[in-house]
């Protein structure tokens, strides 16, 4: 889109009229004209563009080549034979206002009549419908005079069209020209140098030189001069005859007269100026958005804006500006303006980052010359004291300029600096002066240092951005805030603690209500009694981040930014720090307002002259703002309705609108007609009674309802400009929405005595109906009724089953849970205060980490447990934080598994949630940063640091921070596999030591059995006559138990062996459980003999059960075996089967409870611990003094656990009933689960 502002930068002052009223607008001006330009791109009609002029209703209107456009000062609305029906042509040649306010519109395909954006045509001039209509004028009588290209000139008036007759020279020739002067009269030109006066129906014949070449325009000013256009120069009027003005100007198109008598020539050469009083005439051709234009036509309007139409370029605004604008290029300066001075002498001196200093005059800059070589040092500000002497304040030093003499300031011993960024002069004579690394120097005349105020004492920050004096106390903003300075002394500081918008203040200002003004990186702040309030985006201003703030002389504070200035009316701003509720309206003006360059240099300040107007620094040079012709330049705008649409017809008249019925859409368009100030107002509208509350609307043009009841509304729409007195206009329609025949009452009455009507042939016809039907709907009724209650029952045992599956499914998800849970069960973290020592240096390294801690998530307890947190460099007690604790921001990160940035927890997060749990007692956390530690996208962990600075941390250290948890998850993981290898090398020496302790067992148990038998045997080899004796069945019964035992512990030690081999294989199958019963006791029962003692099978379930029937038999065989062993003579050994009902899970199992019941010695609780150990073995003699090596209860709680069963052992004694000893029990499955 084409939108380019161009300021005039005219010739020279010479040219100027008299002195210009505030009412006018001189367009010669040089420095503060504003010049807009519109085309295609804009979405105008075309390019080429004949005529402009602007409505009775405040529109614009412009007749093109591509038809015609009508403007509000923002949006163009287009009319063209393609969406206008009465509009045969695009090409619309010219147009004039009739005195019923329409438009008459001359077309190269007859006329059409335009009003209210609606077009129409006339029977009574179908004549010319085929005719190029050229020119068209309504007289002082109402008569419409109608030139032709071809077909001669025609009048109109009372609805008759009436052909101009037996003008020599009409017929042959296109008119070129309509004018009716302010005398009344009607002058009639044409292409070939022809010119006629109509007065009182009479035409006179002027002469026009042969070498005129035509006539195209003609102008009466307010001095009754009469100005002729030819295509050869510009003529007079003289006793009826043309004198040459100007043969140098040729094609003209069209002459104007402005407000100041001045007289405009718009030419195919383009547009030029002729000064009466000079006589002399300008051209603007030279001027870039002009240069080489056909002009078409000038028209000025109400508001003293000129509108110029081009053949080729569309058309350009050009008016008045507030800002006068000094660009340094105009002078081939290629610099950065730093700062300005108001100097005594009435000129304006810039210096600049090149360390220039520029003396502006007449528009004009010239170069002061300084003798001292400041050696590239960038100037930072100029300031000119009490005695004249001029003081500049460098990078390089602080240079004082009197009598020609010049002193540089800095580097010695008592003021080392030479950053000189401010000065001021006190009432006492003495200078303060602001640096960027020292802070503040007071100085005598004589350049002596009086006083020094840094960081050293109390100064918030060494780097000064600007100063002001206020009652004898000294204003200072820097980095670190705003410190007052008072008697030798900083009184009183302001930050962002104190509620200040931003530490960074680059300026400040004191009004006369001694209300203190202070233009921070992230807005405005005003101070009042030790009130801060505080202005940004959120509450009013346009963009946060502002250079300087000062006030002008009508209550306006001015606010400049990187992309233009910001006015807001003081009032206001003070009526909101008394209810924030007040709405603030904030003014922004850039490029499209005549600030040539609206990028204003950062870090400056604005400078107020004398004379009220405010003097600023641009990239591109400096500006002047005139506040009181701002605000005499007001506009005034409109807002109107301009057509209701629905689906089925568009209304431009709204008298009285009374819409069909059916219409389902309703589009109302409206325009803010506003071209000073195009756009700058806030718009709301609401539909009565549809909408009780006004609807806010972002300048959508075109508002849309649907389905809309019959009835009568009103819309409204409500405008108010961001400038002036934000007084509200209105524009309004009243409209009816007709009902459809079905919503009218006689209808409604008509429906209700019809249905009443059939409601009682129904009701009649029904219980005729009914008695013959009744038998059979009552057989019906017992099928149905049996049929729904076999449904019922097929539906309730449907349901029964999928709460089955339903409760199945819940359990496999719970299994699922639990085995996800011991997946991530996390071990110990042996090196964690390691790895968060780290982690913490690095972090505080590069970032403020006031709070840094490492949490990590437990699976167990359901929390986060922060192990090693460090808070302001010490470490903290370790704490958790459950999990489902909502109100910690350390939860929500971890639960989400997202990163967590707080740059101001006050403003971001509720008072409610808190920020690291330990530090409630702390001053509240500002900024934070929280990362979730993943390993293979899983969360594991978090990492957080946290400061009480707000905006602590930036991109770089989120970065930084993300990384970083990358390699602490890393770590935490190496620490878990670490700690979990040492672990398996404990369990790893326990078992080994285990097998070691048992192969000891083992070799004394076998030891005992052997060394029996073989004394036994030297016994008999050395007396052989022992063997014929009576002792030799003693001493073989002797052996035959001592090789028993040895062949239980090696058949045992067998089994054990294979079994940590994993040689044994586990079938389980379906068997009757007194097989492995009778089958233990028949291969036992020989050794119970020996000691008498009793075997009794107490069989109560003697069904199937599900295992593996080998590895049962041989764990009943070893408890059996291990009863004997510990049961004494004449003892009772009990083998006994039960059938169990238990509930596992909510889902009862039944089961096989097998015990073997000694009536022994009898087994503490201290050695049932032990015999439960899976990696200890052991063994104590039996009554009579048998060995074991406790290897067979492990085989059976081995079998036992591949059967996912247990072992269990009870002392009968601890009972306290009649049974002795102790019970070894477990439990199989009746079938396969």
């Amino acid at each position: 889109m084409l939108r380019t502002v161009f300021i005039l930068l005219l010739l020279s002052s010479a040219y100027l009229s008299a002195q210009v009223s505030k009412d006018f607008c001189d367009y010669t001006s040089s420095e503060n004209m504003l010049i807009l330009s519109k085309t295609a791109e804009d979405k105008l009609a075309s390019n080429s563009v004949r005529k402009i002029s602007k409505t009775h209703d405040g529109y614009i209107l412009i007749a093109t080549y591509n038809g015609l456009s009508i403007y509000d000062g923002q949006e163009f609305i287009n009319l063209n034979k393609e969406n206008t029906k009465n509009l045969k042509s695009n090409s619309i040649r010219d147009f004039c206002y009739a005195k019923d306010s329409s438009i008459w519109l001359a077309t190269q395909k007859g006329i059409s009549l335009y009003k209210n954006f609606e077009v129409t045509r006339l029977k009574s001039l179908s004549e010319l419908d085929e005719y190029s209509v050229q020119k068209i004028i309504c007289d002082q009588n109402g008569t419409i005079w109608l030139g032709t290209l071809a077909n001669g000139l025609f009048n109109y008036k009372d609805n008759k069209l009436t052909k101009i007759e037996n003008l020599p020279g009409i017929e042959k020739s296109g008119i070129s020209v309509l004018y009716n002067d302010p005398e009344g009269k009607v002058w009639v030109g044409t292409e070939n140098e022809d010119l006629y006066c109509f007065e009182n129906g009479e035409a006179q014949t002027i002469l026009v030189p042969k070498n005129a070449n035509g006539v195209f325009s003609a102008l009466c000013d307010s001095e009754g001069i009469y100005y002729f256009g030819t295509r050869n120069g510009i003529y007079t009027l003289k006793n009826n005859k043309l004198t040459l003005l100007n043969k140098n100007i040729n094609f003209i198109n069209d002459i104007k007269e402005d407000k100041l008598g001045g007289v405009w020539f718009a030419t195919n050469s383009g547009l030029f100026y002729f000064n009466k009083k000079l006589n002399s005439f300008m051209n603007f051709s030279k001027v870039k958005i002009l240069n080489k234009q056909i002009v078409q036509s000038v028209y000025f309007d109400d508001e003293n804006i000129m509108w110029v139409s081009t053949y080729r370029k569309g058309f350009i605004q050009i008016r008045t500006s507030p800002f006068a604008n000094y660009p340094f290029k105009n002078s081939n300066i290629n610099e950065t303006p730093s700062s300005i001075l108001t100097h005594s002498n009435g000129t304006i001196w810039v210096a600049t980052d090149e360390e220039s200093i520029y003396e502006l005059k007449n528009g004009v800059y010239r170069k002061i010359k300084i003798k001292t070589n400041l050696e590239g040092a960038r100037i930072k500000d100029l300031f000119q004291d009490k005695d004249g002497g001029i003081w500049v304040c460098t990078y390089g030093g602080l240079l004082h300029i009197k009598n020609g003499k010049e002193t540089l300031i800095g580097g010695s011993e008592d003021f080392p600096d030479k950053t000189i960024r401010h000065i001021l002069q006190d009432k006492d004579g003495n200078y303060w002066i602001g640096t960027r690394q020292s802070g503040i120097y007071k100085i005598s005349p004589d350049y002596k240092v009086l006083e020094r105020h840094n960081t050293d004492n109390d100064l918030s920050s060494n780097y000064v951005l600007s100063m002001t004096l206020h009652n004898d106390d000294l204003y200072v903003s820097t980095k670190g805030g705003i410190d007052i300075i008072s008697n030798h002394k900083v009184i009183k500081h302001y930050d962002q603690n104190s509620g200040l918008a931003e530490n960074l203040v680059f300026d400040l200002y004191i009004d006369k209500d001694d209300v203190l003004w202070a233009a921070t990186i992230q807005g405005l702040s005003r101070i009042k009694n030790e009130n801060i309030t505080n202005y940004t985006e959120s509450n009013g201003l346009i963009i946060n981040k502002i250079f300087s703030v000062l006030e002008d002389n009508f209550g306006y504070m001015w606010l400049p930014t990187i992309k233009g200035l910001m006015r807001i009316e003081k009032k206001q701003l003070n009526d909101y720090a008394a209810d924030s509720t007040i709405k603030i309206r904030c003014a922004f003006y850039n490029h499209d307002d005549g600030i040539y360059d609206a990028q204003y240099v950062g870090a400056t300040h604005l400078l107020k002259s004398d004379d009220g107007k405010i003097l600023f620094n641009t990239i591109s040079g400096i500006s002047i703002l005139d506040p009181q012709l701002l605000n005499e330049q007001n506009s005034k705008p409109k807002i109107l309705i301009n057509r209701l649409t629905t689906e089925k017809n568009t209304y431009y008249n709204f008298d009285r609108v009374e819409l069909l019925s059916g219409t389902k859409y309703v589009e109302f368009a409206y325009s803010y007609i506003d071209f000073i100030n195009p756009g700058k107002a806030t718009f709301r509208y609401k539909l009565i009674p549809f909408e009780e509350e006004w609807v806010k609307n972002k300048n959508e043009r075109k508002i849309q309802y649907t389905n809309l009841s019959p009835g009568e509304y009103e819309f409204v729409i409500e405008a108010v400009p961001v400038l002036g007195k934000g007084k509200p206009i209105f524009s309004r329609i009243k409209f009816q929405m007709l009902p459809e025949f079905y919503q009218t009452l006689w209808f409604q009455f008509l429906v209700i005595f019809v249905f009443i009507a059939l409601v009682v042939l129904i009701y009649m016809m029904r219980m005729r109906a009914s008695r013959i039907n009744q038998i059979k709907l009552e057989n019906e009724i017992k099928e149905r009724t049996k049929e729904i209650t076999q449904q019922k029952e097929e539906i309730g045992q449907k349901n029964e089953e999928i709460l089955l599956h339903q409760s199945q499914i819940e359990k496999a998800f719970v299994n699922l849970k639990l085995l996800s849970d011991l997946g991530r069960e996390i071990t110990s973290h042996l090196t964690l205060e390691e790895i968060s020592s780290t982690v913490y240096q690095n972090v505080n390294s590069i970032m403020d980490s006031t709070i840094f801690g490492i949490g990590i998530y437990n699976t167990d307890s359901n929390e986060i447990e922060f192990n090693s947190s460090i808070f302001k460099g010490s470490v903290i007690p370790a704490f958790s934080i459950p999990v489902n604790k909502k109100d910690c921001l350390l939860n929500q990160c971890f639960v989400k598994g997202e990163e967590i940035v707080v740059n101001d927890a006050q403003k971001e997060l509720s008072k409610d949630i808190i920020s690291f749990p330990k530090t409630s007692s702390i001053q509240a956390i500002s900024s934070l940063v929280v990362f979730p530690i993943k390993i293979e996208n899983k969360t594991i962990g978090l990492i957080t640091t946290q400061s009480y600075r707000k905006n602590a941390y930036s991109d770089y250290h989120f970065n930084m921070l993300s990384s970083l948890s990358v390699y602490v998850g890393i770590a935490i993981e190496n620490s878990k596999t670490y700690k979990k290898i040492n672990e398996q090398k404990n369990e790893l020496l326990k078992v080994n030591a285990a097998k070691d302790k048992m192969f000891s067992l083992i070799g004394h148990d076998l030891r005992g059995p052997v060394g029996t038998i073989k004394s036994f045997l030297d016994l008999i080899l050395e007396n052989p006559e022992m063997a014929e004796s009576g002792q030799t069945l003693v001493i073989l019964k002797t052996m035959q138990q001592s090789l028993g035992s040895a062949y239980n512990l090696l058949d045992n030690l067998l089994l054990w062996a294979r079994s940590q081999r994993g040689e044994i294989d586990f079938n389980p199958i379906n068997f009757i459980i007194t097989q492995p019963v009778d089958e233990s006791i028949n291969l036992i029962i020989e050794t119970a003999k020996n000691k008498n003692i009793e075997l009794v099978k107490e069989m109560n379930y003697s069904g199937n059960v599900y295992g593996d029937q080998v590895m049962i038999t041989t764990v009943l065989r070893n408890l059996i075996s291990n009863a004997i062993k510990f049961t004494p003579k004449e003892g009772k050994i009990t083998i006994r089967t039960d059938l169990k009902v238990i509930e596992q899970e909510g889902v009862q199992i039944e089961l096989s409870e097998i015990s073997v019941i000694d009536t022994g010695i009898g087994i503490s609780d201290e050695m049932i611990d032990r015999i439960l150990k899976p990696t200890d073995t052991y063994s104590t003699l039996g009554t009579d003094k048998e060995q074991g090596s406790g290897l067979g209860i492990n085989i059976c709680m081995d079998f036992l656990n591949r059967h996912k069963r247990k072992l269990f052992i009870e002392n009968n004694k601890e009972k306290q009933t009649d049974k002795e000893g102790s019970t070894f029990r477990f439990y199989l499955p009746i079938k396969s689960n």
